[in-house]
């Protein structure tokens, strides 16, 4: 008999993935433990130790309220336990999360009859490997750049151009330049008809940083001087308008520490993730594998903190 594991959370949707599991066992045969089934134990600390060294799988339901339960997952490694990672919104967790196994429950029931299959084929896929946490995934596969890339202007042409034809040279080098990019589709839009963003870009590849941009990628390209706090509010209001849950915010100018604190609280507060790219940024940017470097350093910059 297998012995399914709850992570504590305290929330409804944890009780709700129990009662779930519950019904999945009545066909499988699991047991479900808790860790209120540890209530002789003097702490919630012990209760949890036990309830992972007991079980064959944990499953944790984690959403950005949860910060306990990446401790608890923590411990489960350690242990060398497998866990399987359910979300309802998956792109507000953290890169280390995110490099998991997760079966997101966004739009759909955790009664789902695909979600609880899919739980289930989770649950036996790990006890059938019995090895515990290996790591994170492993990105299936490797960006590569075409040696022979060549762009057919450099940033610094752009310079040469005044007004609105530098906007235009500057949304058609960064579209030649990400479109360099395997596995990235770059749309652009039809600005006679569409008010949308600039540049929509598509994602095949498996990332686990780039992830937290959502798919696709909204980009914004500006050659003005910076973004100011009432365009970035735009911005942020077209994205919640149009269910985007990233943003590239690129322009020729420079930007300064309030358009930072400001893409930070917007994560905080709304769940949109934006990075801005300035002229500093982008001036060394000559193929596409300098733009990715320079998006993922970005990346890592809004999730930690600090530059990389």
């Amino acid at each position: 008999m297998k012995r399914i594991g709850i992570l504590n959370s305290f929330s409804y949707e944890a009780d709700e993935l129990k009662n779930a599991l519950k019904h999945i066992s009545e066909i499988e045969g699991y047991e479900i433990e808790t860790i209120e089934d540890f209530q002789l134990q003097e702490t919630i600390s012990g209760a949890i130790w036990g309830l992972i060294n007991l079980c064959d799988v944990l499953i944790a339901f984690v959403n950005h309220k949860n910060d306990s339960l990446y401790y608890q997952i923590g411990l489960a490694h350690g242990a060398r336990k497998p866990v399987v990672i359910v979300t309802d919104h998956e792109y507000s967790l953290p890169p280390e999360i995110r490099g998991q196994r997760i079966l997101s429950t966004s739009q759909r029931s955790l009664f789902n009859n695909n979600f609880m299959f899919q739980l289930k084929e989770a649950i036996e896929d790990a006890t059938r490997k019995k090895s515990g946490y290996l790591g994170p995934r492993s990105e299936q596969k490797q960006y590569s750049v075409s040696l022979d890339f060549s762009s057919s202007r450099n940033f610094r042409d752009l310079f040469a151009a005044e007004g609105s034809r530098r906007g235009r040279l500057f949304e058609r080098w960064f579209a030649e330049i990400a479109a360099g990019i395997e596995g990235w589709e770059v749309i652009e839009s039809d600005s006679r008809r569409d008010r949308g963003f600039d540049l929509v870009i598509w994602n095949s590849q498996e990332d686990s940083e780039l992830s937290i941009l959502g798919n696709p990628i909204a980009v914004e390209i500006k050659a003005i001087g910076s973004m100011n706090s009432s365009m970035l509010h735009q911005f942020l209001h077209m994205s919640k308008k149009s269910g985007i849950k990233g943003l590239i915010l690129a322009t020729t100018g420079l930007n300064d520490k309030r358009t930072k604190n400001l893409l930070n609280r917007f994560r905080v507060e709304e769940g949109i993730n934006a990075i801005a790219l300035d002229r500093d940024d982008l001036i060394n940017v000559r193929n596409p594998s300098d733009l990715l470097f320079l998006v993922k350093s970005k990346v890592r910059e809004l999730l930690y903190g600090q530059e990389f």
